[in-house]
Protein backbone atom coordinates (compact mmCIF):
# COMPACT_ATOMS: atom_id res chain seq x y z
CA UNK A 1 0.00 0.00 0.00
CA UNK A 2 1.47 3.40 -0.95
CA UNK A 3 2.08 5.95 1.79
CA UNK A 4 -0.69 8.46 2.36
CA UNK A 5 0.13 12.04 1.45
CA UNK A 6 -0.78 14.36 4.34
CA UNK A 7 -0.61 18.13 3.80
CA UNK A 8 -0.39 20.33 6.88
CA UNK A 9 -1.30 23.99 6.45
CA UNK A 10 1.33 26.38 7.88
CA UNK A 11 -0.48 27.09 11.15
CA UNK A 12 -0.74 23.35 11.83
CA UNK A 13 3.05 23.03 11.50
CA UNK A 14 3.38 25.92 13.96
CA UNK A 15 1.01 24.15 16.36
CA UNK A 16 3.07 20.96 16.20
CA UNK A 17 6.30 22.93 16.69
CA UNK A 18 4.98 24.08 20.06
CA UNK A 19 5.05 20.47 21.17
CA UNK A 20 8.77 20.34 20.39
CA UNK A 21 9.39 23.37 22.62
CA UNK A 22 7.30 21.90 25.47
CA UNK A 23 4.72 24.65 25.04
CA UNK A 24 1.84 22.30 24.40
CA UNK A 25 -0.31 19.67 26.06
CA UNK A 26 0.87 16.08 26.49
CA UNK A 27 -1.88 15.09 24.05
CA UNK A 28 -0.37 17.21 21.28
CA UNK A 29 3.07 15.77 21.96
CA UNK A 30 1.56 12.29 21.68
CA UNK A 31 0.06 13.20 18.29
CA UNK A 32 3.48 14.40 17.11
CA UNK A 33 5.04 11.13 18.25
CA UNK A 34 2.42 9.20 16.28
CA UNK A 35 3.12 11.25 13.15
CA UNK A 36 6.86 10.69 13.53
CA UNK A 37 6.36 6.94 13.86
CA UNK A 38 4.00 6.80 10.87
CA UNK A 39 6.63 8.60 8.81
CA UNK A 40 9.37 6.21 10.04
CA UNK A 41 7.25 3.21 9.05
CA UNK A 42 6.53 4.67 5.61
CA UNK A 43 2.79 4.91 6.26
CA UNK A 44 2.54 8.66 5.73
CA UNK A 45 4.42 11.35 3.81
CA UNK A 46 4.27 14.98 4.94
CA UNK A 47 5.43 17.04 1.94
CA UNK A 48 6.07 20.77 1.95
CA UNK A 49 4.95 23.21 -0.71
CA UNK A 50 6.67 26.38 -1.85
CA UNK A 51 4.10 28.20 0.31
CA UNK A 52 5.66 26.64 3.42
CA UNK A 53 9.11 27.93 2.51
CA UNK A 54 7.72 31.41 1.89
CA UNK A 55 5.71 31.55 5.12
CA UNK A 56 8.50 30.13 7.27
CA UNK A 57 11.00 32.70 6.00
CA UNK A 58 8.63 35.50 6.98
CA UNK A 59 9.42 34.74 10.63
CA UNK A 60 11.95 37.23 11.93
CA UNK A 61 12.66 35.45 15.23
CA UNK A 62 15.64 33.24 14.33
CA UNK A 63 15.10 30.80 17.19
CA UNK A 64 11.42 30.38 16.39
CA UNK A 65 12.11 29.96 12.67
CA UNK A 66 14.86 27.44 13.30
CA UNK A 67 12.64 25.39 15.62
CA UNK A 68 9.77 25.39 13.15
CA UNK A 69 12.04 24.68 10.18
CA UNK A 70 13.73 21.81 12.02
CA UNK A 71 10.42 20.05 12.60
CA UNK A 72 9.28 20.63 9.03
CA UNK A 73 12.58 19.29 7.74
CA UNK A 74 12.44 16.24 10.00
CA UNK A 75 8.86 15.25 9.27
CA UNK A 76 8.88 16.07 5.55
CA UNK A 77 12.22 14.31 5.01
CA UNK A 78 12.81 16.68 2.07
CA UNK A 79 9.65 15.54 0.23
CA UNK A 80 7.94 18.42 -1.56
CA UNK A 81 4.77 18.87 -3.59
CA UNK A 82 5.05 19.98 -7.18
CA UNK A 83 4.43 23.68 -7.65
CA UNK A 84 0.89 24.67 -8.71
CA UNK A 85 2.35 25.81 -12.06
CA UNK A 86 3.80 22.34 -12.72
CA UNK A 87 0.56 20.64 -11.66
CA UNK A 88 -1.46 22.90 -13.94
CA UNK A 89 0.81 22.20 -16.95
CA UNK A 90 0.27 18.48 -16.47
CA UNK A 91 -3.46 18.93 -15.95
CA UNK A 92 -3.64 21.03 -19.09
CA UNK A 93 -2.05 18.28 -21.19
CA UNK A 94 -4.43 15.68 -19.75
CA UNK A 95 -7.50 17.91 -20.17
CA UNK A 96 -6.67 18.56 -23.82
CA UNK A 97 -6.16 14.85 -24.39
CA UNK A 98 -9.50 13.97 -22.76
CA UNK A 99 -11.69 16.68 -24.24
CA UNK A 100 -10.19 16.58 -27.77
CA UNK A 101 -9.87 12.78 -27.77
CA UNK A 102 -6.21 12.98 -28.76
CA UNK A 103 -3.22 10.90 -27.72
CA UNK A 104 -0.70 13.50 -26.56
CA UNK A 105 2.86 13.25 -25.28
CA UNK A 106 2.25 14.66 -21.82
CA UNK A 107 5.07 16.66 -20.31
CA UNK A 108 6.99 14.83 -17.55
CA UNK A 109 5.40 15.26 -14.14
CA UNK A 110 5.65 13.94 -10.59
CA UNK A 111 3.41 15.13 -7.78
CA UNK A 112 6.03 14.33 -5.15
CA UNK A 113 9.67 15.17 -5.48
CA UNK A 114 12.67 16.20 -3.45
CA UNK A 115 13.82 19.63 -2.46
CA UNK A 116 13.11 23.26 -3.10
CA UNK A 117 13.78 22.93 -6.82
CA UNK A 118 10.79 20.58 -7.16
CA UNK A 119 8.54 22.75 -4.97
CA UNK A 120 9.44 25.91 -6.89
CA UNK A 121 9.15 24.42 -10.40
CA UNK A 122 12.81 25.23 -11.04
CA UNK A 123 14.32 21.81 -11.58
CA UNK A 124 17.35 23.39 -13.20
CA UNK A 125 18.14 25.05 -9.86
CA UNK A 126 19.45 21.80 -8.37
CA UNK A 127 23.14 21.93 -7.52
CA UNK A 128 25.46 20.61 -10.20
CA UNK A 129 29.20 20.11 -9.73
CA UNK A 130 31.70 21.46 -12.23
CA UNK A 131 31.39 19.15 -15.28
CA UNK A 132 35.14 19.54 -15.86
CA UNK A 133 35.94 17.95 -12.51
CA UNK A 134 36.74 14.28 -13.01
CA UNK A 135 34.57 12.21 -10.68
CA UNK A 136 32.96 8.78 -10.89
CA UNK A 137 29.32 9.16 -11.91
CA UNK A 138 27.99 7.56 -8.74
CA UNK A 139 30.09 9.86 -6.53
CA UNK A 140 29.07 12.95 -8.50
CA UNK A 141 25.39 12.03 -8.18
CA UNK A 142 25.76 11.37 -4.44
CA UNK A 143 27.55 14.67 -3.76
CA UNK A 144 25.04 16.67 -5.81
CA UNK A 145 22.15 15.03 -3.96
CA UNK A 146 23.69 15.80 -0.56
CA UNK A 147 24.42 19.40 -1.55
CA UNK A 148 20.86 19.88 -2.76
CA UNK A 149 19.49 18.53 0.55
CA UNK A 150 21.71 20.93 2.50
CA UNK A 151 20.57 23.85 0.37
CA UNK A 152 16.88 23.05 0.91
CA UNK A 153 17.40 22.58 4.65
CA UNK A 154 19.25 25.88 5.00
CA UNK A 155 16.56 27.80 3.08
CA UNK A 156 13.81 26.22 5.17
CA UNK A 157 15.52 26.96 8.49
CA UNK A 158 16.78 30.41 7.52
CA UNK A 159 20.44 29.45 7.83
CA UNK A 160 22.82 30.89 5.29
CA UNK A 161 26.50 31.86 5.08
CA UNK A 162 25.24 35.16 3.64
CA UNK A 163 23.32 35.96 6.81
CA UNK A 164 19.59 36.21 7.46
CA UNK A 165 17.48 35.97 4.29
CA UNK A 166 15.43 38.94 3.24
CA UNK A 167 11.78 38.76 4.24
CA UNK A 168 9.73 37.89 1.17
CA UNK A 169 7.27 40.62 0.28
CA UNK A 170 4.18 39.16 -1.36
CA UNK A 171 1.74 41.84 -0.28
CA UNK A 172 1.37 43.05 -3.87
CA UNK A 173 0.24 39.72 -5.38
CA UNK A 174 -1.79 38.91 -2.25
CA UNK A 175 -3.62 42.24 -2.41
CA UNK A 176 -4.27 41.81 -6.13
CA UNK A 177 -5.75 38.36 -5.49
CA UNK A 178 -7.97 39.65 -2.67
CA UNK A 179 -9.16 42.54 -4.83
CA UNK A 180 -10.05 40.03 -7.56
CA UNK A 181 -12.25 38.11 -5.12
CA UNK A 182 -14.04 41.30 -4.11
CA UNK A 183 -14.58 42.30 -7.72
CA UNK A 184 -15.98 38.86 -8.60
CA UNK A 185 -18.41 39.10 -5.70
CA UNK A 186 -19.52 42.53 -6.85
CA UNK A 187 -20.24 41.22 -10.36
CA UNK A 188 -21.78 37.86 -9.52
CA UNK A 189 -23.40 38.04 -6.08
CA UNK A 190 -26.89 38.75 -7.41
CA UNK A 191 -26.59 36.62 -10.54
CA UNK A 192 -28.64 33.44 -10.79
CA UNK A 193 -26.66 30.25 -9.95
CA UNK A 194 -26.47 29.07 -13.57
CA UNK A 195 -25.05 32.38 -14.81
CA UNK A 196 -22.60 32.47 -11.88
CA UNK A 197 -21.38 28.99 -12.74
CA UNK A 198 -20.98 29.73 -16.45
CA UNK A 199 -19.12 32.95 -15.60
CA UNK A 200 -16.77 30.95 -13.39
CA UNK A 201 -15.89 28.52 -16.17
CA UNK A 202 -15.43 31.34 -18.66
CA UNK A 203 -13.12 33.22 -16.27
CA UNK A 204 -10.97 30.12 -15.76
CA UNK A 205 -10.46 29.71 -19.51
CA UNK A 206 -9.64 33.42 -19.89
CA UNK A 207 -7.14 33.31 -17.03
CA UNK A 208 -5.40 30.29 -18.58
CA UNK A 209 -5.50 31.50 -22.17
CA UNK A 210 -1.76 32.10 -22.52
CA UNK A 211 -0.97 28.67 -21.05
CA UNK A 212 -3.59 27.06 -23.28
CA UNK A 213 -2.15 28.67 -26.39
CA UNK A 214 1.36 27.50 -25.50
CA UNK A 215 0.09 23.96 -24.93
CA UNK A 216 -1.81 23.94 -28.21
CA UNK A 217 1.31 25.07 -30.06
CA UNK A 218 3.46 22.49 -28.28
CA UNK A 219 1.13 19.64 -29.24
CA UNK A 220 0.36 20.93 -32.72
CA UNK A 221 -3.34 21.45 -32.05
CA UNK A 222 -5.11 24.16 -34.08
CA UNK A 223 -6.73 26.83 -31.92
CA UNK A 224 -9.91 26.45 -33.96
CA UNK A 225 -10.18 22.83 -32.82
CA UNK A 226 -10.01 23.87 -29.17
CA UNK A 227 -12.47 26.73 -29.58
CA UNK A 228 -14.79 24.36 -31.40
CA UNK A 229 -15.43 22.58 -28.09
CA UNK A 230 -18.18 25.09 -27.35
CA UNK A 231 -19.57 25.85 -23.88
CA UNK A 232 -20.23 22.22 -22.95
CA UNK A 233 -16.83 21.07 -24.11
CA UNK A 234 -15.04 23.90 -22.28
CA UNK A 235 -16.88 22.89 -19.10
CA UNK A 236 -15.56 19.32 -19.50
CA UNK A 237 -12.12 20.77 -20.16
CA UNK A 238 -12.08 22.69 -16.84
CA UNK A 239 -13.59 19.77 -14.93
CA UNK A 240 -10.73 17.56 -16.19
CA UNK A 241 -8.24 19.72 -14.25
CA UNK A 242 -8.77 18.89 -10.55
CA UNK A 243 -6.78 21.76 -9.02
CA UNK A 244 -8.30 24.35 -11.37
CA UNK A 245 -11.83 23.07 -10.81
CA UNK A 246 -11.32 23.15 -7.03
CA UNK A 247 -9.88 26.66 -7.22
CA UNK A 248 -13.01 27.74 -9.12
CA UNK A 249 -15.15 26.05 -6.48
CA UNK A 250 -13.43 28.06 -3.72
CA UNK A 251 -13.91 31.30 -5.60
CA UNK A 252 -17.61 30.61 -6.22
CA UNK A 253 -18.13 29.66 -2.57
CA UNK A 254 -16.44 32.88 -1.51
CA UNK A 255 -18.66 34.93 -3.84
CA UNK A 256 -21.80 33.38 -2.33
CA UNK A 257 -20.80 33.95 1.31
CA UNK A 258 -21.10 37.67 1.91
CA UNK A 259 -19.86 37.37 5.51
CA UNK A 260 -16.40 36.21 4.40
CA UNK A 261 -13.73 38.89 4.42
CA UNK A 262 -10.61 38.87 2.29
CA UNK A 263 -7.28 38.11 3.93
CA UNK A 264 -3.72 38.39 2.63
CA UNK A 265 -3.42 34.66 3.26
CA UNK A 266 -6.11 33.91 0.63
CA UNK A 267 -3.50 33.67 -2.14
CA UNK A 268 -1.59 30.92 -0.34
CA UNK A 269 -4.77 29.23 0.87
CA UNK A 270 -6.27 28.92 -2.60
CA UNK A 271 -2.99 28.28 -4.41
CA UNK A 272 -1.34 25.74 -2.12
CA UNK A 273 -3.89 24.32 0.33
CA UNK A 274 -6.56 24.16 -2.36
CA UNK A 275 -4.21 22.42 -4.78
CA UNK A 276 -3.20 19.97 -2.05
CA UNK A 277 -6.86 19.10 -1.45
CA UNK A 278 -7.15 18.07 -5.11
CA UNK A 279 -4.32 15.52 -4.88
CA UNK A 280 -3.33 14.66 -1.31
CA UNK A 281 -5.05 12.06 0.85
CA UNK A 282 -5.48 14.27 3.92
CA UNK A 283 -5.34 18.06 4.35
CA UNK A 284 -5.33 19.78 7.74
CA UNK A 285 -6.25 23.45 7.55
CA UNK A 286 -8.12 26.16 9.45
CA UNK A 287 -11.88 26.10 9.98
CA UNK A 288 -13.01 28.59 7.33
CA UNK A 289 -11.02 27.13 4.46
CA UNK A 290 -11.80 23.61 5.62
CA UNK A 291 -15.52 24.37 5.49
CA UNK A 292 -15.25 25.76 1.94
CA UNK A 293 -13.22 22.79 0.74
CA UNK A 294 -15.60 20.27 2.30
CA UNK A 295 -18.46 21.71 0.28
CA UNK A 296 -16.81 20.13 -2.77
CA UNK A 297 -17.67 16.43 -2.85
CA UNK A 298 -15.30 15.62 -5.74
CA UNK A 299 -12.02 16.63 -4.09
CA UNK A 300 -9.63 13.79 -3.28
CA UNK A 301 -8.51 14.78 0.21
CA UNK A 302 -10.17 14.22 3.54
CA UNK A 303 -10.12 17.75 4.96
CA UNK A 304 -10.02 18.30 8.74
CA UNK A 305 -9.33 21.34 10.88
CA UNK A 306 -7.99 19.84 14.11
CA UNK A 307 -4.50 18.34 14.10
CA UNK A 308 -5.53 16.27 17.12
CA UNK A 309 -7.87 14.29 14.84
CA UNK A 310 -5.04 13.13 12.54
CA UNK A 311 -4.37 9.78 14.29
CA UNK A 312 -8.03 8.83 13.77
CA UNK A 313 -8.24 9.74 10.08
Amino acid sequence: MPARIIYLEQNKWIELARAVSAKATPELLQVLDILRESKRLGLNVFPLSLGHFIETNKRRDLQSRSRLGSLMWELSDNWTLAAPTAIQRWELDRALSITLNRRLNERPFSLLGKGLSHASDHLEATIRLDPNRVLPDHLRASLEKQADRLLTESVLMGLSPRGEPAEPDLTGPAKKFSDGLEQARGRLLNANPDLRKRAGYAQVVCDMLDDIQRALALHGIPEAEFLGLGAEGLTRFVDAMPSIRLDMHLRMQWVRKQQLKTRLSDLNDFGYVGTAAAYCDVVVTENQLGDLLNRDKNKKAIVISNVMDLPRV
